[in-house]
């Protein structure tokens, strides 16, 4: 299996020790250690991402390339994915420890009998956002009411256009608003072409027409709906025979979204280290990065009960919604579908994420 991320500077050294030693250094996952030298191995961890790295992964990277998670114990291997769903399936089959998915392609999955449950919450909410630019949409985008009689844009495979749908029922302006369905790489064309007055798509699409000098203008449904965002999934059996793993992985990975936080210059140049085609990007990787946690994990929720924390209340809401709109079954059991049993939240960087955090530029990160 390919690993997509790049395996130079601290990883070398593990290939020194196997040699000398005359053993792999392939991580054990039945709850065994080997041991070369006297030193005990790394857990290797293969994580497969929702989608192709970028910024807003930056964590996990973080967490990689500055060794926070050999200093738990693992080794973390990162793939870039090719969708949540996949992902989800991927990993509930075990071909994967673990995946960056949503709360839909989870319960899916677990609709069509693969095993799999979510562990920890990587954003507190969905990073999806409606965005505009205010020479097509004729002023700024603010409250949902404001897309009364407006055109959409929107992937029709899209679960977060249940979740819209449901905000605008709730403002009572669904029935004025039209759709288009286009797909994933046409969102922003429709809305320069006239043929949508706005999109619904992921913040960076907007951050992108600012810096292209648009007026551009966002609604973040998160702002707006009790939602899940992409979470952390694992196999249960993955979690039951090798809960330490699965608890260190977390620990390193919510240290790497701490350190990501407060440096998020320095967390782009190392996802440039290990992804170079995002040089390019770089200054809008950045704010990838301050977006992700000023908007997604500097939440009350994460201020009271620390990283990766998930709630009843919000799987519920996203069940309900994805089930009104047949995107998953009635009878899926959001209960069942998520667990926080193996986040420590004794660990600093865990339970106490927000106060490790000093983002001073959650109210500028879009200037």
């Amino acid at each position: 299996m390919t690993d997509d991320r790049s395996t130079r500077g601290r990883r070398a050294f593990l290939g020194t020790i196997a040699a000398a030693g005359g053993a792999s250094l392939t991580g054990c996952l039945d709850g065994a250690t080997n041991v070369v030298g006297g030193t005990p191995e790394p857990t290797t961890v293969r994580l497969l991402l929702d989608w192709k790295a970028n910024a807003t992964h930056a964590g996990n990277f973080v967490a990689a390339e500055r060794g926070f998670d050999e200093a738990e114990g693992v080794s973390l291997e990162i793939e870039s994915g090719s969708g949540g769903s996949t992902t989800a399936e991927q990993v509930g089959l075990r071909k994967y420890e673990l995946g960056l998915t949503s709360a839909a392609s989870v319960l899916g999955a677990r609709n069509g009998d693969v095993s799999l449950r979510s562990y920890a919450a990587a954003q507190q909410g969905p990073n999806s956002v409606v965005y505009t630019v205010a020479e097509q949409f004729g002023g700024t985008l603010s409250k949902p009411t404001d897309l009364q009689g407006k055109t959409v844009a929107a992937a029709s495979a899209s679960s977060n256009l249940a979740l819209l749908k449901a905000l605008l029922d709730d403002a009572g302006v669904l029935d004025s608003v039209e759709f288009l369905n286009v797909g994933w790489g046409g969102l922003t064309s429709s809305i320069l072409s006239g043929d949508a007055d706005a999109a619904l798509g992921a913040f960076p699409d907007g951050i992108a027409m600012e810096k292209e000098g648009y007026d551009a203008s966002m609604l973040w449904l998160s702002d707006h709906v009790d939602s899940t965002g992409r979470l952390i999934a694992a196999n249960p059996g993955f979690a039951e025979e090798n809960g330490d793993a699965l608890r260190g992985a977390l620990r390193a990975i919510a240290r790497g979204w701490a350190w990501a936080a407060n440096d998020p210059e320095g967390a782009m140049d190392l996802m440039i280290d290990a992804e170079p085609r995002l040089e390019g990007g770089r200054e809008l990787g950045i704010q990838k990065i301050k977006g992700t946690v000023s908007k997604l994990l500097l939440t009350d929720s994460v201020r009271e009960h620390g990283w990766g924390w998930q709630s009843g209340p919000a799987w519920s809401s996203v069940q309900d919604t994805l089930a009104a709109a047949d995107f998953v079954s009635g009878e899926a059991d959001a209960e069942a579908a998520w667990s926080n049993e193996y986040l420590d939240t004794d660990d600093e960087f865990v339970g106490s994420f927000a106060t490790q955090v000093s983002a001073d530029y959650a109210d500028s990160w879009r200037a």
